[in-house]
């Protein structure tokens, strides 16, 4: 369960947090200049147009969609906690903790 958390909050991280998205959107960005699409900045941000967008690339896809991130983020997390017990047990708590907190304050809002 805390792994199943962690990776939550870590998904959360690499799609949607606010905290994230100035890289995510240098990111999007990069991946569409490098596809050849050389237009300006939407006024959504890249993040979102990315993930309207059914032609984006593959990169931008990757750090928009919550269900592929969501998979390379777990394929992550089990091997950390494989290769690395110990440290992650700590993280991995520190970032339950975070997704329990997020995921019970939501109702609030």
């Amino acid at each position: 369960m805390v792994d199943a958390l962690a990776c939550h909050r870590l998904v959360r991280l690499v799609t949607a947090d606010v905290l994230t998205q100035p890289l995510r959107d240098r990111l999007v960005a990069w991946s569409y200049r490098r596809k050849g699409d050389e237009g300006s900045e939407p006024a959504t941000g890249w993040a979102d147009y990315a993930e309207v967008d059914p032609d984006a690339p593959r990169l931008a896809t990757l750090i928009t969609c919550r269900w592929c991130a969501g998979f390379y983020v777990a394929c992550a997390v089990v091997a950390a906690r494989r290769l690395a017990p110990v440290p992650w047990s700590y993280a991995a708590r520190a970032l339950a903790a975070s997704s329990a907190a997020a995921l019970l304050a939501a109702p609030e809002d």
